[in-house]
């Protein structure tokens, strides 16, 4: 047998294990679900990351040499540098890194598929002596940092299409027929079964060969703006079949990975912008570059499919930035995380390389922590933490330091025992002698507002307008009698926002962006109109001083005259354009639906 012909026997064996393995998988789910047994692990997998629920986690370039290596051909001064490298990063607190180490379809590591990458060396196919992978992982395993191998799927150049220039054993030398060409680049065409099966090749290659905690792909799939056929439409039958390449090779990556060793996690990190709402109207609230348009990213229907361990969406922008706002989109994740099933762990991918969001890093943390969907951060790039970009690396040391002296974050819990709500109590976070632990009690026992099935409420975290409204209308079907059936899955406040207009509380048009958070009036708007229709008054002849501006003044008013609403201070400010609290929240929805616990003043 000559070599082609092996290469061949072997990318059709390993396409016949790979759909072996998958009809297996749903053999034995299948028997599985019928005789209620589980597999060990089923019900909590076993990764192979520790940090996989607190991720603080950077990425380490090496295309072109960004963050690594500074010197080619030099073995003894690449692993210097590495080393240091990380030393600094574990003093700022990262935990993970993610190293990009099949930059251009080569390898910083020993392949029999892939050839030496030439950031190494300065020749690509060249050996540069050592293995850095395994140096990398080693380092990386003995400071008790996870690795997690970033490979791009289909860039093979940055620049050139002359496929001769690339190593002899390059397979795009070996297999022009799998190119496609764009902007003077070459690539790996998503739509070929054997690009597929390389792939998995070389995915199947790393978990066997290296201790890797995760494999992570990054935001590049079809080349952004490839052109579609004449006549064709971004919504057309050529892009849909395009985005259906794509997912078909995620999950066949992810699969290669659980049938090599399950225990190893698959992430993406894609576009910061699935689609915008001008779009589809389940798109986030921006006027941004679209991944599902422009690369063909459909990272929905992963989340869906649940063909990914974790998503990590590049928000690279500020907060307050009119056409991506940072909190709006992470917002829109975390929900579209929890509406496909939270199938995925959440990570968000931070800008730490423009001024702008590196100065404000620590705000944009704060952010992270407020949504229980989010479980750490990664930070682009790793030059910019070495170099303290507007001093982003203390921010980051001293959040991650606050964190680590105070409570565990994000649902994490260190102690040998398990954790137990004070007495009486119903939330690991709620204190007794805090003014809203009987509310959240009251609100939670009327099965109105829920915990974020850690244990835990998350008092201070904010809703989104789709939260606030799910709950009011909860609320008034607690009150009125009438059926409300939650939605579930991508669009699961859909039935909330039908209901509501049906019943009143809201008209169409109120709110174009239901991930956004919502404001203190815009929370008294909703649930003014809840109880449009009682007829209660216990308060007269006061003002509220603040809200002469708000459109819903009349409803904040209604509120205060119901004993519902208090505001604070001696003059009952009520601060209407805040966004409102989920504590706040379960103090009204206590006062509405239990008149007695209202106040008179």
């Amino acid at each position: 047998m000559n070599c082609e012909k092996a290469r061949s026997y072997k990318r059709k064996m390993t396409l016949l294990q790979r759909k072996s393995a998958k009809a297996l998988l749903v053999f034995m789910a299948l028997i599985l679900a019928i005789t209620g047994f589980e597999l060990a692990g089923s019900s909590e997998r076993a990764y192979a990351d520790e940090h996989a629920s607190d991720m603080r986690a950077v990425w380490i370039s090496t295309i072109a040499g960004g963050d690594f290596p500074s010197v080619k051909g030099d073995a003894a001064a690449q692993k210097n540098q590495f080393s240091s490298m990380l030393d600094v990063l574990q003093g700022a607190g990262i935990n993970t890194i993610i190293v990009q180490v099949r930059p251009k379809s080569d390898a910083l590591y020993k392949s029999e598929i892939n050839p030496w990458a030439d950031v190494l060396t300065g020749v690509q196919g060249k050996d540069p002596g050592y293995d850095p992978m395994e140096y990398m992982i080693n380092e990386a395993h003995k400071r008790g940092m996870s690795f997690h191998a970033w490979l791009n799927p289909y860039r093979i150049t940055t620049s050139g299409t002359d496929v001769s220039v690339l190593a002899a054993n390059h397979p795009a030398r070996l297999h022009p027929e799998w190119t496609i060409t764009n902007k003077n680049a070459l690539f790996y065409n998503p739509a070929l079964a054997e690009v597929r099966d390389y792939l998995c090749d070389t995915v199947a290659e790393i978990v066997d060969n290296y201790d890797v905690d995760a494999i992570h792909f990054d935001d590049y799939f079809y080349p952004s703006g490839y052109p579609l056929p004449e006549g064709e439409t971004r919504d057309g039958a050529a892009a849909n079949q395009r985005r259906a390449d794509i997912n078909e090779m995620v999950a066949d990556v992810y699969n290669t990975i659980k049938q090599h060793k399950p225990s190893v996690l698959f992430g993406i990190s894609p576009f910061g912008i699935w689609k915008n709402v001008s779009s589809d109207a389940a798109g986030s609230n921006t006027s941004g570059s679209e991944g599902y348009y422009s690369v063909c990213a459909d990272a929905s229907a992963w989340l869906k499919a649940g063909t990914i361990d974790y998503i990590a969406p590049q928000i690279y922008w500020q907060t307050g930035f009119a056409a991506a706002d940072y909190e709006t989109l992470v917002c829109w994740w975390s929900n579209l995380v929890s509406k496909t099933g939270n199938k995925a762990a959440l990570y968000i991918g931070q800008a730490a390389y423009r001024d702008a969001v590196a100065a404000e890093i620590a705000d944009q943390l704060a952010i992270n922590d407020r949504y229980s969907n989010v479980k750490g951060e990664i930070f682009f790039r790793a030059a910019d933490i070495l170099k303290n970009r507007a001093g982003c690396t203390d921010s980051i040391r001293n959040y991650y330091s606050s964190l680590n002296t105070s409570t565990p974050s994000r649902g994490t819990q260190t102690s040998d025992r398990e954790a137990v709500p004070a007495a009486g109590m119903l939330f690991l976070d709620v204190a007794p002698d805090s003014w809203y632990a009987a509310s959240v009690n009251s609100a939670a026992g009327l099965g109105i507002i829920n915990g974020m099935g850690d244990g835990t409420f998350a008092p201070q975290a904010y809703l989104s307008v789709a939260e606030a409204l799910t709950l009011a209308v909860k609320t008034y079907s607690l009150q009125t009698g009438k059926t409300f059936t939650a939605g579930s899955g991508e669009f699961w406040y859909h039935n909330a926002v039908d209901y509501a207009i049906a019943n009143g509380i809201i008209k169409v048009g109120d709110f174009t962006d239901y991930c956004a958070s919502c404001t203190r009036e815009n929370m008294a708007y909703m649930f003014n109109n809840a109880l449009a229709g009682e007829q209660y008054t216990l308060n007269s002849n006061f003002t509220v001083p603040d809200i002469s501006g708000s459109s819903r003044q009349n409803e904040i008013l209604s509120l205060y005259q119901k004993g519902i609403l208090t505001g604070t201070g001696d003059d009952r400010a009520f601060n209407p354009y805040a966004d409102i609290t989920r504590a706040e929240a379960a103090a009204i929805i206590n006062r509405v639906a239990i008149p007695s616990a209202r106040v008179a003043f």
